[in-house]
Formats: structure tokens, sequence, C-alpha cells
């Protein structure tokens, strides 16, 4: 029998597993922290709705579907708006966070803190 399909959502920033909830909004979801996904999917929708951040479902389209279908371990990065890897989301979903590292300065983060990684390394601070 095949799984139903369910929709899911894959925002940038840091989500709490158990319930679909954001944590951390970055500047593409802006006024989204606090806001519980999954419930409101699944409100409105009336199935189960599944929460993951960007990073995440990018890296597990491409073992599922993409270039590294059939490979057992996997080191995913990204490099846009944020800087992401990937692919154990932690209790927080945010380990892949590797944007989020501390120690580079003290320049303001779209994320709220100071000092990470992407103030210096994303599309955005590249292209400033």
């Amino acid at each position: 029998r095949a799984a139903s399909p369910a929709p899911g959502s894959a925002p940038p920033g840091s989500w709490t597993p158990c319930c679909g909830r954001i944590l951390v909004a970055s500047d593409s979801t802006r006024g989204w922290a606090g806001f519980a996904v999954t419930e409101a999917v699944e409100s409105a929708l009336g199935v189960p709705a599944f929460l993951d951040n960007d990073v995440n479902a990018f890296l597990l389209g491409e073992i599922s579907a993409g270039a590294v279908r059939g490979e057992r371990d996997v080191l995913g990065m990204t490099l846009g708006t944020g800087v992401g890897g990937a692919l154990f989301p932690g209790p927080h979903g945010a380990a892949g966070e590797i944007g989020h590292i501390h120690g580079f300065g003290d320049l303001p983060c779209t994320c709220g803190g100071r000092g990470h990684l992407e103030t210096l390394a994303s599309g955005r601070s590249i292209g400033a």
C-alpha cells in the first residue's frame, strides 16, 4: 500500500520537531517566529503535515531522488540568503544551521543574534 501524500513546509531557521512551530525566523520568514505551521496546515486541510528547515529538506530530496541517491553518508551545505548545512536536525532542527555558529565578529544577524558566520559568508553579506 502506498503512503498517503502529506503537505510539508521547509522555511529557513530553527523549529520544534515536537509540534512544528518555528522558533527563530529569518528575513525570508519575518514575523513567523512562534507560528505553529503544522497545526495551521493540518487544521486547514484535515491531513497530517510536516515541518523541516530548508537545508534538511534540500538534502532529503537529494538523498531520495537526487544526486546522492543511494549514498549512505552525505553532507549538504547551502550558501544563499543564509549559510546552512544538513542532515542532523537536533532537538530544535538547528544542528545543520552552521550559519549561526558564533565567533565571527559582532555584526547583527538576521535571526537577531550577533557575530554568526552568516554575517560574513551569506549571499547577502558577500553582496554588501
